[in-house]
């Protein structure tokens, strides 16, 4: 009976909810009393789990339960922008036991927010499927499924199906391989960028005049009097808090991901030719006076945009994470031509630039093993 019944949820796992089978090295791990499944989508990184606590002793299920915890705790260390969801199903002959149970609790009490444990349990002596943990999206079709076939006739699944026929046989796209996973550049930028505007403050408290904003911001006329710092000073001045809280937050998250890909000196290049393209542009088309790190961070925008179109199935992996990013970069490219009082030409140029400079940086097969 309970073999029948993997073999029909496994079968229904993967033709109609989507999930592939875990592999361990070349090999499905689909056995009699453990059956690993995983799923990733838009939203969240799905590993469901089917486990026979009938063939553990009291000990070994909770040296299972230890082990887990610790495996989910390593690979949310590795994939720290993914929401990583484990959806347990464990079946019983009979009602769990007090110790059984204690063990459930032990892992339900050591899940984390960022990645959740979920458990059903399925009672084959009352025909009963029990959801410990209120499932949310994630479970709740998995929940009907087993409800469905506990109460079905199972015997066309005594032997399980070909899983091989199931499955859309395809090359897997390689994950994303970061060529760092530190980003010190973003931070000493955005530290730059803080230290700047402080300093800005302190001196207009001190003389009346923000000599910093006097000094740096984009005026066309001195430009052609020979200032041409104007065209990379604007883009580490700003206007006020809200100003510099709205580009750093940007670059923090633009900023991090392409220094990941690309690595510190093109992230650097890219940052600081992105925004000098965008102040040379709006010198060009621009006559009003402007500041901002927003087209040099726009421009590590673009450069992440032209990274996604390159090589969209290397970020199957971490799809919300870069997605979101994605969509950021271009809203707020458009969302300053709903605003008075933004430099758009720099926000354009910057972008453009950006998305060139990746161009001309980047190659696919650079962060693909």
């Amino acid at each position: 009976m309970k073999t029948a019944y993997l073999n029909a949820i496994t079968n229904d796992l993967i033709s109609n909810h989507g999930y592939m089978p875990i592999k361990n090295g070349d090999r499905f791990t689909l056995y009699d009393n453990y059956r690993g499944f995983e799923k990733r989508g838009l939203l969240n990184y799905v590993i469901l789990e089917l486990v026979d606590v009938d063939q553990m002793s009291s000990e070994s299920f909770r040296d299972f339960a230890k082990r887990k915890l610790e495996w989910l705790s390593s690979i949310r260390s590795i994939n720290l922008h993914e929401h990583i969801v484990l959806l347990q199903v464990y079946l019983f002959s009979q009602k769990p036991r007090e110790e059984e149970m204690k063990v459930i609790d032990f892992l339900l009490s050591h899940a984390h927010n960022e990645s959740p444990i979920e458990i059903i349990v399925v009672d084959f002596d009352s025909g009963e499927v029990y959801d410990l943990t209120h499932l949310k999206n994630v479970g709740r079709d998995i929940l009907t499924t087993l409800n469905n076939y506990i109460k079905s006739d199972l015997s066309n699944f005594h032997r399980l199906t070909d899983v091989e026929s199931m499955i859309n046989i395809e090359t897997p796209a390689q994950p994303l391989k970061k060529v760092s996973n530190i980003s010190p550049a973003t931070y000493t930028i955005i530290g730059i960028n803080i230290f700047i505007w402080v300093l800005g403050r302190i001196l207009l408290r001190m003389n009346g005049l923000d000599s910093t904003i006097i000094f740096g911001i984009k005026i066309n006329q001195l430009i052609l009097q020979g200032e041409y710092w104007r065209l990379i000073t604007p883009m580490f001045l700003h206007a006020d808090i809200m100003h510099l809280f709205a580009n750093s937050f940007s670059l923090y998250l633009f900023g991090e991901a392409i220094e990941h890909i690309m690595g510190t000196g093109k992230f650097i290049l890219i940052y600081l030719l992105s925004g000098l393209l965008g102040n040379v542009v709006s010198f060009a088309f621009s006559a009003n006076p402007s500041l901002g790190a927003s087209g040099a961070v726009l421009g590590v925008g673009g450069a992440l945009v032209y990274v996604w179109l390159k090589n969209k199935d290397a970020f199957r992996s971490s799809q919300r994470q870069y997605l979101s990013l994605v969509f950021m970069a271009i809203f707020n490219v458009f969302y300053g031509f709903s605003k008075p009082n933004i430099d758009n030409f720099a926000h354009v140029g910057g972008f453009i630039g950006g998305f060139l400079l990746s161009a001309a940086f980047y190659k696919s097969t650079d962060s693909i093993p």
